[in-house]
C-alpha cells in the first residue's frame, strides 16, 4: 500500500513540476510578445504547449502571436483547438468569442463565407452578445444585405443601448436606405455622447 502511495505521489510531483515548467516558459513567451518580439515569443509558447497542452487559452494566445506574424491558416487551426477544447457549458462565452476571432482570420484570408458561418455560430452559442450582431452586420453590409444588417444592428442596440458603434453604423445604414429621420435620432444620440463630428450633419438634415 505504501509503495502505491509513494508511486502516486512521485508521479503527481512530476506532473506538477512539468506544469510549473510549462507555465514559466509560457510567461516568458508572454513577456516577449508584449515587447513585440513575436518570433521569439512563439518559440516559447510552442515549448510550453509541448509540455502541457491542457489549457485551451494557450492555443488562443498562440493564435494571436501567429496572427501578428501573418500565419493566418495556422492561427485558425489554433482557434479551432480552443473551440474544440472549451466544452464546459459555463464557458460558452469564451467559445462565442473564439468564433468571432476565427471569423476575423477568415476575413484576412479573403474567405467571407466562412467568416459569416462563424459569426452565425457565435450568435447561436451566445445570443446575448451585442458585438456578435454588429460584427455580422458588417459582413452582411459587405454583401449588400442591408435589411438583414439593419435587423442585426437593431438587435445589438436592444441588447446594449450604450454602444456608440451600433448607433453610428445604424445611422449610416439608414441614410443609405433613405430614412434620414431615423438616422437623425441615432446621430443625435451619439452627439450627446461627445461625437461632435455629426453636429453639422444633424444641423443640415434634422431640422
Amino acid at each position: 500500500m505504501r509503495n502505491i502511495v509513494f508511486i502516486t505521489l512521485f508521479v503527481l510531483s512530476g506532473f506538477l513540476a512539468v506544469c510549473q515548467d510549462a507555465e514559466s516558459i509560457f510567461q516568458k513567451g508572454n513577456s516577449l510578445s508584449l515587447k513585440g518580439k513575436y518570433k521569439e515569443a512563439l518559440n516559447y509558447v510552442n515549448r510550453s504547449l509541448e509540455l502541457d497542452s491542457s489549457l485551451y487559452q494557450r492555443y488562443g494566445f498562440r493564435a494571436e502571436i501567429k496572427t501578428n506574424l501573418g500565419m493566418y491558416e495556422s492561427a485558425i487551426q489554433d482557434i479551432t483547438k480552443c473551440i474544440n477544447k472549451c466544452t464546459c457549458p459555463t464557458r460558452k462565452y469564451h467559445v462565442a468569442s473564439y468564433y468571432l476571432e476565427r471569423a476575423e482570420l477568415y476575413i484576412k484570408k479573403g474567405d467571407s463565407q466562412s467568416a459569416l458561418n462563424d459569426a452565425n455560430s457565435s450568435i447561436r452559442t451566445n445570443p446575448n452578445e451585442w458585438k456578435a450582431y454588429v460584427y455580422r452586420s458588417k459582413l452582411l453590409l459587405a454583401n449588400s444585405k442591408n435589411a438583414k444588417a439593419l435587423s442585426d444592428l437593431n438587435k445589438a442596440i436592444t441588447l446594449d443601448n450604450n454602444q456608440a458603434e451600433s448607433f453610428i453604423m445604424r445611422g449610416e445604414l439608414l441614410i443609405k436606405m433613405g430614412d434620414k429621420k431615423a438616422a437623425c435620432q441615432d446621430f443625435s444620440k451619439v452627439l450627446g455622447w461627445g461625437f461632435d463630428e455629426y453636429e453639422l450633419w444633424i444641423k443640415k438634415n434634422c431640422q
